[in-house]
């Protein structure tokens, strides 16, 4: 096991964030059949869509503390959504909640680097650094500008066990980093990632209804074989599907279903 106090938690930098889309590119059912070219300008026009404007959509790294600009030992991104928040209801003297608007934040494409995992009888298993970036980024979000004191209702920052809190926020990029009301994780692993995903060393890991959370899969009937071009071998490209198409596709499979 490593020792949590030698990692720390930052934004990434340039490169950094490249290497977030390697690790990415690196678990073949998210390529959706690009290749590496063509998934990095995948990548850099998600960036440039309007729920990223504005450092919206911000990636996350575990890097060593020594190596603050160096090796990334796990990714997550984080999107920064409005919402409205409404207190509770006083019952001792009958004032209603105050509605006011508020920031959460969306957990998306955590990944870990292929060569920080380690196998066992054949499987690829973690060493456990994405829950450790997760736990970290819980107290930043909390509280940006001051990650190791948070509101007295969190957990302490575990000092002993994980060493000096990340730093906090610049000034800079305080508004565009608020304090976080609420999160959402949205992982594509397993499910009992979620609840390991605690805020400090006793507190709570994400909620999940194993009910609500279940996958389907596809039978594909035809996949076209790979091809050659240019001495490389390229598999079929399938096409991501946006909000703007599911209703013609959503008829063009009617049509077909009742021939």
């Amino acid at each position: 096991m490593y020792d949590l106090k030698n990692f720390t938690i930052r934004i990434a930098s340039p490169e950094q964030k490249l290497g977030h889309a390697r690790a990415c590119y690196e678990i073949e059912p998210w390529r959706g059949g690009m290749t590496w070219d063509e998934f990095v300008a995948f990548c850099e026009t998600e960036s440039r869509c309007d729920w990223a404007k504005n450092n919206r959509a911000i990636t996350w790294v575990l890097v060593k503390r020594d190596e603050y600009d160096g090796e990334c030992y796990s990714f997550v991104e984080t999107h920064r959504m409005d919402c409205f928040i409404k207190s509770r209801y006083d019952q001792s003297n009958g004032v209603k909640g105050e509605i006011k608007k508020d920031t959460w934040y969306n957990l998306t494409a955590v990944v870990t680097p292929i060569r920080h995992r380690y196998m066992l009888t054949d499987t690829i298993l973690g060493n456990g650094y994405a829950t450790h970036l997760i736990q970290l980024l819980h107290y930043v979000l909390i509280s940006p500008s001051s990650p190791g004191d948070p509101p007295s209702h969190v957990p302490s920052f575990p000092i002993e066990q994980w060493g000096e809190p990340p730093l906090p926020i610049s000034e800079d990029l305080l508004d565009l980093i608020p304090k976080g009301c609420a999160s959402v994780l949205w992982a594509d692993i397993p499910i009992e990632f979620y609840a390991k995903c605690k805020i400090g060393l006793d507190g709570k890991g994400y909620n999940y209804d194993p009910t609500e959370n279940t996958r389907l899969t596809w039978s594909i009937s035809h996949i076209p074989a790979p091809i050659t071009v240019n001495n490389q071998v390229k598999s079929h490209k399938w096409e991501p599907i946006h909000n703007d198409s599911l209703k013609g596709i959503s008829n063009m499979l009617s049509e077909v279903a009742q021939e």
